[in-house]
């Protein structure tokens, strides 16, 4: 069967969505090669036939910035400059680009980056590939004519003081309001960078941010955990910018909430939505949540340790009687639950639950996402279980948990 783009325009938006919702962010088959593959020198680049054009050397010498990553790999670049040459004009990389925008960035966000000395819009895949990108002019022409895209400011996609100039070009054109994340990222090994202080003394300015994204150890404990601001004073995120943040992500860090150093996030007063992603390891008895966090997402870490709970462990072992609840779904996790109880073990019962809200606060809604080992046994509600508000994918190992 040949693939019609205008067929599948013609398809239901809910459908056309849901296609796009599975691409996650990427929009070709170019991906870079993971560690692995590098290692073992098993990746395969593209060899389509290169237009050595002179139009795709400009090309090069524009996007300079974004290719100068994998210059090692002369044959990708050249796959890679095919691809942007002529992507951003597809019409069903367009009619993603709309639904991204209706849906207010969810798809995938649009990053600001500096090319030929001006303000764009670019958009990566989810391994950090520049895909495509739109001056604001373009972007109102071929996508949304009242120019309303959910945008991000990016220290890894920012080159050679361009921050600043792109601040003071956005100031201009009156457009700053459009800016409602900011990811923060560097170099682990290196000492916090001026471009990340660049971000900090920025902040203030950015009058709709709603989301803080960082990635490391580094800038994690500098910019998020409590001590930072204490050991930090005025190179950090002030109280002020942190009561306009709703969401949190923190990402690719080794190991969060330790003996030594507990994540207190309680400074975030006004954060309803935390993510961890990508952490060799999380003790969840360590990490404080913002007291207004309503939404958890643990995604991609690979030793999760669970809130001990030993008071309602102990009674659930002396005086309830679990029972394993039967279904079907093999990506679901075992499921044990209190059944046919006495009236004294409903009074059991109900303390378990008052202790686990303790223990939860205000959470109303979790995602495991790719999760690895867990340890022990994660105690849940049993109402946002069954009501979908906790939702569990991609896990490839046996998990159990105990539904009060």
């Amino acid at each position: 069967m040949v693939w019609d783009p205008l067929e599948f325009l013609k398809q239901p938006i809910t459908l056309r969505k849901c296609v796009y919702w599975h691409l996650d962010g990427q929009l070709t088959q170019l991906n870079l090669p993971s560690a692995y593959q590098l290692f073992t020198n098993t990746f395969i680049e593209h060899q389509n036939a290169s237009r050595k054009s002179k139009q795709l050397k400009n090309l090069r010498k524009r996007l300079q910035h974004f290719a100068e990553f994998f210059s090692y790999m002369p044959a990708f670049v050249n796959s890679w400059l095919q691809y942007v040459a002529c992507l951003r004009y597809d019409c069903v990389a367009l009619d993603y680009m709309r639904i991204n925008r209706e849906l207010e960035g969810t798809l995938s966000p649009l990053e600001w980056i500096v090319i030929d000395g001006q303000p764009q819009l670019g958009f990566f895949s989810p391994s950090g590939l520049l895909q495509l990108w739109y001056s604001t002019e373009t972007y109102r022409e071929l996508i949304d004519d009242e120019l309303r895209p959910a945008t991000v400011l990016n220290t890894e996609h920012l080159y050679n003081n361009e921050l600043q100039t792109l601040s003071g070009q956005l100031d201009n054109q009156e457009i700053k309001d459009l800016v409602q994340g900011v990811h923060f990222c560097q170099d682990e090994e290196s000492g916090v960078s001026d471009e990340i202080l660049k971000m900090i003394s920025i902040l203030e300015s950015l009058k709709n941010l709603q989301v803080v994204k960082v990635t490391g150890d580094t800038l994690f404990e500098r910019l998020i955990n409590f001590h930072g601001f204490r050991d930090h004073p005025g190179h950090t995120v002030g109280y002020m910018i942190k009561n306009r943040v709703s969401e949190l992500e923190i990402k690719e860090c080794t190991v969060i909430g330790t003996l030594d150093s507990i994540a207190d996030l309680t400074r975030w007063e006004r954060v309803f939505k935390v993510t961890f992603s990508r952490l060799a390891q999380l003790d969840l008895n360590r990490a404080v949540l913002p007291p207004g966090c309503r939404w958890l997402r643990l995604d991609k870490i690979r030793m999760l340790k669970w809130w001990d709970q030993e008071e309602i462990r102990s009674l659930l072992q002396n005086q309830l009687e679990l029972r394993e609840r039967i279904h079907y779904e093999v990506t679901k996790p075992k499921t044990w639950i209190v059944e046919n109880a006495t009236s004294a073990e409903v009074a059991v019962a109900h303390t378990c639950k008052a202790l686990m809200w303790e223990t939860m606060g205000h959470l109303n809604r979790m995602q495991l996402v790719e999760v690895g080992e867990i340890e022990p046994t994660p105690i849940l509600p049993r109402s946002l279980y069954e009501d979908g508000r906790i939702e569990w994918c991609g896990s490839k190992q046996e998990t159990s948990i105990i539904l009060l």
